[in-house]
C-alpha cells in the first residue's frame, strides 16, 4: 500500500488516484492533472469496432474493478458514474494492477473504465472508447507527508507538474536517493530522480501499473 509506505517513510512521493477522503492525517496531496475517462473493451467485443460509446450502453456488461489497496477510490468513482446514468455496475473481478485489468478485458472477462492516457501504447487486444457524453474526469494526484518540508521533495513535485503535457504517456518516479539529497538541490539533481517511460509524462493517476 503506497499510503502506508509513505507514512512509514519507505516511499516519498507516490502517485495515487483521487483518495483524499480516505487519507491519513499525516498525508497531503497535490493535484496534477485531470484525465478523461474511456471505456476499455476487448477488440472482439461487440463495441470493439466503434470509436465511442455511452456509459449507459454498458449497463448489462460485467465490469473489471480495482483493488482498493492499490487503486483507492477508483471503484467508488466507477460506481458513482454508472449510478448517475441509471445502473449499478456488476463488478465481477478485482485487479491489483493495470496489466491485470487489461489482460482480463482482453480475455473477454468484462469491461472497465480507465484514463485515456493508458491507450498509448495501447494494451494488446483492447480498444479504448470515448464516453459520450463524457463522465467526470479522474484526477492524478501525488501524495506526500505534511511533515516533509525538504526542498528536494517540493522541487520534484513542481517538476512533475511541469512535465505533464497533452499526449504524454507515463511518468515513473524513483526517489530512492531523496534522503541523501541536499536541502537546496540543483534542478539537475532532482531530474536524476525522475525516470521517464515513453515520452515525458504522467500516465496513471492514480495508481500502480
Amino acid at each position: 500500500d503506497q499510503i502506508n509506505a509513505l507514512i512509514a517513510t519507505k516511499m516519498h512521493v507516490p502517485f495515487v488516484g483521487s483518495p483524499w477522503k480516505h487519507l491519513e492525517e499525516p498525508v497531503s496531496v497535490k493535484e496534477l492533472e485531470e484525465q478523461l475517462v474511456h471505456a476499455v473493451v476487448a477488440d472482439h467485443h461487440r463495441f470493439g469496432c466503434q470509436n465511442h460509446v455511452s456509459l449507459k450502453e454498458l449497463a448489462h456488461e460485467d465490469f473489471i474493478g480495482f483493488c482498493e489497496r492499490t487503486f483507492p477510490g477508483r471503484n467508488e468513482a466507477i460506481i458513482a458514474a454508472c449510478r448517475k446514468v441509471g445502473f449499478s455496475p456488476k463488478i465481477r473481478h478485482l485487479a491489483d494492477g493495470l496489466s491485470t485489468v487489461f489482460a482480463l478485458v482482453a480475455a473477454g472477462k468484462g469491461v472497465t473504465l480507465a484514463p485515456g492516457e493508458m491507450k498509448q501504447p495501447r494494451p494488446p487486444q483492447t480498444v479504448f472508447l470515448k464516453l459520450k457524453p463524457a463522465i467526470p474526469p479522474l484526477m492524478s494526484v501525488v501524495a506526500f507527508r505534511k511533515s516533509d518540508e525538504r526542498e528536494s521533495v517540493k522541487k520534484l513535485i513542481e517538476l512533475c507538474k511541469e512535465q505533464i503535457e497533452p499526449g504524454n504517456v507515463k511518468l515513473s518516479i524513483r526517489l530512492k536517493t531523496a534522503a541523501q539529497a541536499s536541502e537546496n538541490p540543483r534542478l539537475d539533481q532532482v531530474q536524476e530522480l525522475v525516470s521517464l517511460s515513453g515520452r515525458k509524462a504522467l500516465g496513471s493517476l492514480s495508481s500502480k501499473s
